[in-house]
């Protein structure tokens, strides 16, 4: 199976083809240059993998949270392929690839990918190790909100956990005053497109393909619940 694989949704552009011989992977630090940079970058990563690119089977999207701006591009971009080369797309959460990435570089029992919004607020996934190693996430807590809150959330759970994202650890300081000492950071520099194609395997397998017609990036609508007051809402999950 041919695979071409983008995330553009924060920080980094990053572009990945998968074949039966090996994964291409290239990647641009010009992320802000995302609309002039992409097309370039796919055509030399298929160019790189000695294939034309009819011969992909599939193009799978980083979906989001991320930056708008990116999400746009990155699905338009994924759509504009998908129409003129005839092929199916499969869309990722982003945050479930980052969270699946992190679980290969920790021990920590639980494992939170952030990505950063504004200020210090971010979108973040929340699940136990075995939640992670699961194809289907459905014990993930999808949230949005300060790193503060996150950090109660996680203290209340006395166990380690690790917080992985890019840049998270302009943090360090913040999450070091806490004392608590079960949480520690992953700086995600591990986290490119090639990440996603292990998610998008099984779906095309599966034939779960986006309907190229409805089909919309991850915004932040999808997380808008903030962080509850009282009652963390994941201690019943890992009791």
């Amino acid at each position: 199976m041919n695979l071409l694989a983008i995330e553009c949704t924060h920080a980094v552009l990053s572009v990945a083809v998968q074949t039966a011989e090996a994964i291409i992977e290239r990647t641009s630090a010009e992320w802000r240059n995302t609309a002039e940079r992409i097309l370039p970058l796919i055509d030399n990563t298929i160019s790189d993998a000695n294939l034309p690119a009819s011969a992909l089977d599939a193009i799978v999207l980083s979906a989001g949270p991320g930056s708008f701006t990116a999400l746009r591009i990155g699905m338009s971009t994924a759509k504009g392929l998908c129409f003129a080369l005839e092929k199916p797309l499969i869309s990722i959460p982003t945050l479930n690839a980052l969270g699946r990435s992190a679980l290969e570089h920790s021990t920590a029992e639980i494992i939170v990918p952030l990505v950063h919004s504004k200020a210090d607020e971010f979108y973040y996934a929340i699940g136990h190790r075995e939640a992670w190693n699961r194809d289907e996430f459905r014990d993930i807590e999808n949230g949005y909100g300060t790193l503060g809150e996150l950090l109660l959330l996680l203290k209340a759970q006395k166990c380690t956990a690790i917080l992985a994202g890019r840049g998270i650890s302009a943090w360090q300081d913040e999450i070091e005053k806490t004392g608590n000492e079960l949480v520690t950071v992953s700086e995600a520099s591990y986290f490119n497109a090639d990440a996603l194609l292990k998610l998008a395997v099984p779906k095309f397998s599966a034939g779960q393909f986006e309907d190229l017609a409805s089909t919309e990036p991850l915004y932040l609508k999808h997380f808008e619940a903030k962080l509850p007051k009282k009652q963390p809402y994941l201690k019943k999950s890992f009791e």
